[in-house]
């Protein structure tokens, strides 16, 4: 009794039966092929209309016949020919492919009726696209327990490596790109730049090689003004200390060789080759003062200045000088209080050197104009006089060191050619900017500094 029921237990479970779909599955995959092999037989244009119609005309045709649906695209998803029912312009080929995949490994077992997709690559001789044949498979009674038909699993694999030349042909190509960008620019060409392209890690990889090329340029850029400040630098300072030195040495030979005709001579002598010396002084000292600023070797000593009594007292030491050259100062100062955070000894150097520039090339007789306001979030110093005009291009260049508009540089009338220079950085140290503009014959120089010390 157990042996007969065991025998009739096996031989049910041997012929149950079960819907399979594998044979459906793979008649739709041989219509896609022989499309295909269609294809390898004559690579032809696909813009060449003759061409194209009989292509069309075969696709209809099988669509028709077998109930299937068939489309032709590009790398892009553009559906360049299609055939079957509901046309479309464009297909989303990663979700389509991710689909078709997934029904694949959902339909094994060949258990449930659903659309199957076979999908081919498809070259001709003008573009690469993809061909998808897609329907309902027929399905047929099985009675055997089965297992999974090679042909599903066959077409999972090609399904899952064209998924796979899909996602990963683009990535490859644009890394490709990079590393061609990255050696342009180690080949010395800076200007280079990678196309970024996304938004995933690789676009930000090709935004960072673009960031660095930029960034070893501007480097580069700086280097190479520092080392040509530098030599001028060097040019300067030779040609400002020769010029004086020079001069004392030979008046001083002058005198030691007793080549003079009388005591009056001789002090005169003694004087030239005294205000000469005095002269190297003051150029050694701001050289010196402004090394120290530019490598930021000077810490400022701040404290509370009442800027009006401030400005009146430097006004007030220069009155002879202005006087002796017949210029006139005109003080505009608030009727309240302005008190601010600075050094006074730095911001007095500042104040000391526009207004010595501004006796320098003042037109004779004339008025220097020293104004002080409240402009809210910053405090606004002017001086303004009238003077030979200055060109836009000498204007962007007065606080260059060394920088003079007489290009003949001579030095008789002119300072050490570094006074605006430290004043520009004394005044950056603390926090605020100076402005040179020039109108007609009013040039004006004024310093702005923020209130944020108040």
């Amino acid at each position: 009794m157990h042996l007969t029921q065991h025998i009739t237990e096996t031989m049910n479970r041997r012929m149950s039966a079960h819907v399979d779909y594998t044979r459906g599955m793979k008649e739709i995959d041989e219509e896609a092929r022989s499309i295909i092999h269609r294809f390898e037989n004559n690579r032809s244009n696909l813009k060449d209309e003759r061409f194209r119609e009989e292509i069309q005309d075969f696709i209809s045709h099988r669509a028709e016949n077998h109930d299937l649906k068939i489309l032709i695209t590009d790398l892009e998803g553009n559906i360049h020919l299609q055939a079957g029912e509901n046309p479309i312009q464009k297909v989303d080929l990663f979700q389509l492919i991710k689909n078709a995949m997934d029904a694949k490994i959902e339909d094994r077992r060949g258990n449930d009726r659903k659309e199957f997709v076979s999908l081919y690559p498809a070259e001709f001789a003008d573009f690469k696209g993809y061909l998808f044949v897609s329907g309902i498979p027929q399905g047929s009674i099985v009675y055997d327990e089965g297992g999974y038909p090679v042909v599903v699993a066959t077409t999972g694999i090609m399904v899952f490596v064209a998924l796979f030349m899909l996602l990963t042909k683009r990535k490859v190509a644009y890394i490709q790109t990079i590393s061609d960008g990255l050696m342009e620019i180690s080949r010395g060409n800076l200007d280079h730049r990678v196309s970024v392209k996304g938004s995933d890690e690789f676009a930000l990889l090709a935004s960072n090689i673009n960031h660095m090329g930029s960034e070893l340029k501007e480097n580069i850029e700086k280097e190479r003004k520092a080392e040509k400040l530098k030599n001028e630098l060097i040019t300067n300072v030779s040609h400002d200390l020769k010029t004086p030195l020079t001069s004392v040495m030979g008046y001083l030979g002058l005198l030691l060789e007793h080549r003079y005709e009388s005591r009056i001579q001789m002090e005169e002598y003694l004087r030239i080759a005294f205000n000469k010396s005095q002269k190297l002084k003051s150029l050694i000292e701001d050289l010196f003062e402004y090394t120290k600023l530019a490598n930021e070797g000077i810490k400022l000593n701040k404290t509370k200045v009442d800027l009006g009594e401030f400005v009146e007292q430097l006004v007030e030491e220069l009155i002879p000088v202005g006087e002796k050259e017949s210029l006139e100062f005109i003080k505009e100062l608030p009727g309240h209080r302005i008190k601010i955070s600075v050094d006074a000894d730095k911001m007095a150097r500042v104040l000391d050197n526009l207004l010595m520039n501004a006796i320098r090339y003042s037109h004779k007789p004339g008025r220097i104009i020293i104004n002080l306001s409240d402009e809210g979030e910053q405090i606004s110093i002017r001086i303004q006089n009238k003077g030979d005009h200055i060109s836009d291009e000498d204007l962007m260049n007065l606080f260059e060191r060394f920088y003079r508009i007489d290009k003949a540089r001579t030095s008789t009338a002119g300072g050490s050619g570094l006074g605006l220079a430290i004043a520009r950085s004394i005044v950056e140290l603390h926090d605020g900017r100076i402005i040179a503009q020039c109108e007609g014959n009013d040039i004006s120089f004024t310093i702005l500094l923020p209130k944020t010390d108040l």
